[in-house]
């Protein structure tokens, strides 16, 4: 785990696969409802006031966890507040029972209907991949437009589950991380999802001359 203090009230704290491994830590198990994170983020912050001396316990604390691709996670640690005085021991208390959450759209994801992420390098194999999956995946999917390329969400069950697999022939690129899709939905620009989605998918279809 490799911590680094970037501003006086901001924290980098860089872990691979191996230190997840070594953590006994399972990223497919770090949802928002999960006893596994709120320990995780615990001990995160206490290896961060014991290393830096930033004390993430005065304030509120904003964490941020971005994926690097299989090589692991970078979390960044923000204090946005700052109460004045000693932290109390029943607030110290408070802090064991913190329950992680995700901002803006990320709140409303629903866990038993995660997304698998699909990562697709030009918009013709975006067209291609509209074009093939049918309007009911489409419908439960969303596509999103990162720096060099886009990101395909798609909720995968019973009644979606070949399209799901068959998205993997136009992209380079499948996590199954829940964090990959909290990390899309909140720095990837929202070209379309739903009904919309199926909207342009018919346009492409139309345009391609398909039905």
């Amino acid at each position: 785990m490799q911590i680094e203090k970037l501003e006086d009230n901001k924290i980098q704290v860089i872990l691979t696969t191996a230190d997840l491994t070594s953590m006994n830590i399972d990223i497919n198990s770090l949802s928002g409802e999960s006893v596994e994170l709120n320990a995780f983020l615990f001990h995160i912050m206490e290896r961060i006031k014991e290393e830096t001396g930033f004390n993430p316990y005065g304030g509120q604390v904003l964490m941020e966890a971005m994926p690097m691709g299989d090589e692991g996670i970078t979390i960044l640690v923000s204090k946005v507040h700052s109460h004045c005085g000693r932290i109390t021991r029943t607030q110290f208390k408070k802090l064991r029972s913190v329950r992680a959450k995700t901002s803006g759209e990320a709140d409303e994801i629903d866990p038993s209907a995660r997304s698998e992420v699909f990562y697709i390098e030009t918009f013709d194999d975006v067209c291609s991949a509209l074009m093939r999956i049918s309007l009911k995946t489409l419908a439960l999917s969303a596509l999103y437009r990162m720096e060099s390329m886009y990101g395909f969400l798609a909720v995968k069950n019973a009644s979606t589950a070949r399209d799901v697999e068959l998205l993997s022939e136009f992209s380079y690129r499948q996590s199954y991380y829940p964090l990959q899709e909290v990390y899309i939905r909140e720095h990837g620009e929202l070209i379309a999802s739903g009904k919309r989605l199926v909207s342009m998918a018919k346009g492409v279809r139309e345009l391609y001359g398909e039905k």
